[in-house]
């Protein structure tokens, strides 16, 4: 996967169809030689960045590029203590300054060993909040109201709405999936080799270090998979073929353009991990760890974002 370029409002990329020519088929075809063994799961773990001066004064940033406090940098270095043991098979960023400064101070205390291969991505970033940007928490909202408009489909003037940032996540999702956990062949589900056998249960890691309001969208985006993505489809189908299941228990705000919503509430540094994997043909994917920042015990209170 890419890193995508500086720009306003961060586009989303499309991405092709794998050509079902391109997909093994036929006697003695080996599924594990192009989607993953049976049983092989991707550990997405999704961190927001550490402290910046506008979360405590409960200012807007959106994309501008603020930087992260003195509190922001120790919470990073004892985020980076606790990732210590974890290998990732890649770490991806958004590339604003506040992300880069936390990526670095995670590496500082890592061991010579640990190798990031780092991946900056526009992708990742913060909502852009557009003439909004530098204003109180709330101010959106109240625009849209006044507007008489949905806070989900609000987009303030240069900027980019909820819905704007869910599609980013949504392509994201796509992204991780082509990159680390292709589908296996739709003709040959359940059908393993004896080296697949030996492979059931492979587990992959990938960090990824972005921002509240992208946090929210992407938890909306996956709880949607709790089985509900075909193996036939094309990658780019992923996002149309949602299970109608109940939502997650997580997700109990309202929004007031109707369903439901998670709430912007990841806090600095604060750790969610997610299980990705196919069954039965169906991609799925399951939030195992919320917003945890037990590394962050005697630092006191912790900003939100908006």
């Amino acid at each position: 996967m890419s890193s995508q370029t500086r720009g306003g409002a961060s586009p989303t990329k499309e991405r092709a169809a794998i050509p079902p020519s391109l997909i093994p088929t036929g006697p003695g075809w080996n599924p594990g030689g192009w989607g993953p063994a049976p049983g092989a799961v991707l550990h997405v773990v999704l961190i927001r960045h550490g402290e910046t001066l506008p979360n405590l004064e409960r200012i807007i940033q959106g994309q501008s590029d603020g930087e992260i406090t003195e509190r922001g940098r120790q919470q990073a270095q004892l985020l980076g203590k606790r990732l210590m043991r974890e290998k990732y098979e890649a770490v991806y960023c958004s590339d604003l300054k506040r992300v880069r400064q936390t990526v670095e101070e995670i590496k500082r205390v890592q061991p010579p060993e640990h190798k990031f291969d780092l991946n900056f991505k526009a992708e990742l970033r913060e909502r852009n909040a557009g003439e909004f940007e530098g204003h109180p928490y709330g101010s959106i909202d109240a625009a849209a109201r006044a507007a008489g408009e949905s806070p989900r489909s609000f987009t303030p003037r240069w900027g980019e709405s909820w819905e704007d940032v869910r599609a980013r996540a949504e392509n994201f999702l796509q992204g991780l999936v082509e990159e680390h956990l292709p589908p296996p062949n739709p003709t040959m589900v359940g059908i393993a080799s004896k080296s697949d056998k030996k492979r059931q249960g492979d587990q992959k890691s990938v960090l990824v270090v972005t921002h509240g309001g992208f946090v929210k969208e992407w938890i909306d985006t996956v709880s949607h998979y709790g089985g509900g993505c075909l193996a036939s489809d094309p990658i780019t189908q992923l996002t149309s073929q949602k299970s109608n299941g109940p939502r997650w228990p997580s997700l109990g705000q309202t929004g007031k353009g109707g369903g439901m919503h998670y709430p912007n509430r990841a806090k600095n540094t604060g750790v969610f991990r997610f299980n990705v994997t196919w069954k039965s043909g169906r991609l799925s994917v399951s939030m195992v760890q919320e917003n945890d920042i037990s590394h962050l015990r005697g630092l006191g209170d912790h900003a939100f974002d908006e």
